[in-house]
């Protein structure tokens, strides 16, 4: 309902500077929330219950801004009426018709059920650099931090790129990351292993946040680019049907990371 209204609201060409703002201020909130909720839970005042109450309590105050701030929306009416409601069984029958009446939709979606195997690895990196580099543990909160360091970056690269070039090139640049981020943690590690750098565990544990922060530009491009997308290419009329369908092929997709584990373990 978000895209749908987002959509009807926003003209094409503000839609990658209003992804990219939206997730450069998430980025920002996101590390000042990381800092309060380490405040309240390392405050030796604030035991159990009471720390995590005051958690839960922020918790609902900021969703209910974001209610309010939704209410404040005004949707412009959609001038596109069905003539006829179809049950929902037509409607789940007449869904593989836009995949046959707009190939640019069906090869888009094509590009992101093959790009997802690219991320399957994602769970991965830190496991790799912990257990076969022996690089420290609590560097994991660093990888998640370069990680967002990248979202945050790259959210002001990707907001202009989709708006003055356009989303494909969006969507083509973050396939390019997804090869790179998977060859530079196969660079680090094998640079370490001939001594190209550093192998100690300290100075390799720097060194690979490369490879988050990659991930970063990832996170950051490949939902711009692949929703802006889908918004252009489908007529006002069917933009609800398309975006359902742009969900429902990313939904099984979270479950690839098993079936990498299960590759890791067997093979």
């Amino acid at each position: 309902p978000w895209t749908g209204m987002m959509a009807k609201a926003i003209p094409p060409t503000y839609r990658g500077r209003l992804m990219g703002g939206r997730m450069i201020i998430g980025g920002g909130l996101t590390i000042v929330v990381g800092v309060l909720i380490r405040y309240i839970l390392g405050n030796p005042s604030l035991t159990f219950p009471q720390n995590y109450a005051i958690i839960f309590l922020l918790c609902f105050i900021t969703l209910q801004l974001s209610t309010l701030g939704n209410f404040l929306v005004r949707e412009p009416l959609s001038p596109y009426r069905t003539k006829k409601s179809a049950s929902f069984i037509e409607y789940l029958k007449g869904l593989p018709a836009i995949f046959k009446g707009n190939k640019m939709f069906a090869r888009a979606m094509l590009v992101k059920l093959l790009s997802a195997f690219l991320g399957m690895a994602s769970p991965f990196y830190a496991l790799y650099a912990t257990e076969a580099r022996g690089v420290n543990t609590n560097m994991v909160g660093l990888f998640i931090s370069a990680s967002m360091l990248g979202k945050t970056i790259s959210s002001m690269i990707w907001g202009y790129i989709s708006d003055k070039i356009g989303n494909k090139l969006v969507i083509q640049l973050v396939l390019v990351v997804m090869v790179l981020t998977p060859l530079s943690a196969v660079l680090i590690g094998t640079g370490a292993n001939y001594g190209i750098i550093p192998s100690e565990a300290d100075s390799l544990g720097y060194i690979y946040l490369i490879v988050y922060f990659l991930m970063g530009f990832i996170i950051g491009g490949e939902w711009m680019g692949f929703v802006n997308y889908t918004l252009e290419i489908a007529r006002p009329e069917d933009r609800t049907s398309y975006v359902a369908i742009y969900n429902s092929i990313g939904a099984p997709l979270i479950f690839l990371p098993i079936l990498g584990g299960v590759i890791v373990q067997y093979i």
